[in-house]
């Protein structure tokens, strides 16, 4: 059997994803830098979407839930649900109430575990992931946020300790997985 080499390609997809961006305007380093940016923030944002839209991939690495995530998913899909008299159109009127979807999500997201555990027993209530979910039209901008940034910073906060340190899913990369 032939072995083969599977950085052997990196230099041309590197070449091709330069190219593909590439702006005349700037140097070549500038360029290179553009391709390789991204922040921690960005990627943090990103590990958290990914999560939400394939949770079957999420490991079991953060530890154990302090809430029922069955009882909070469902109760997190009739907030959001048409059918629900309290649901979607009570979001605004809530907000300063500190009831219905954002309390909901406050106490649901609250710790890593509690929203991991959450994000991985949703599916199984709404019936699509919950990227899908709060992709639908009704979780424009802020709403959206609401569950997404308490969920990065908790992420972050975890890879700040020095046991996760290494772990694979701190290791900010860039855009391009290079």
């Amino acid at each position: 059997m032939e072995k083969f080499n599977l950085n052997e390609g990196n230099e041309a997809l590197k070449r091709v994803l330069l190219m593909m961006k590439y702006d005349n305007k700037k140097t070549l380093v500038e360029n290179t830098d553009l391709l390789l940016e991204q922040t921690e923030d960005e990627y943090f944002t990103n590990l958290v979407k990914s999560f939400m839209a394939h949770p079957e991939q999420i490991p079991n690495i953060f530890g154990n839930p302090t809430i029922k995530p069955e009882v909070n998913a469902k109760a997190f899909f009739s907030a959001i649900s048409n059918d629900n008299k309290r649901g979607i159109g009570s979001i605004t009127r809530d907000m300063d109430a500190n009831q219905g979807l954002p309390d909901i999500i406050s106490k649901t997201f609250n710790t890593l575990p509690n929203s991991v555990a959450m994000i991985k027993t949703y599916p199984s209530v709404g019936g699509e992931s919950l990227w899908d979910a709060l992709e639908g039209e009704w979780f424009a901008g802020n709403l959206k946020n609401s569950v997404i940034n308490p969920i990065k910073t908790q992420l972050q906060t975890w890879c700040k300790d020095v046991k996760n340190k290494k772990n694979n899913l701190c290791i900010v990369k860039t855009r391009y997985g290079l």
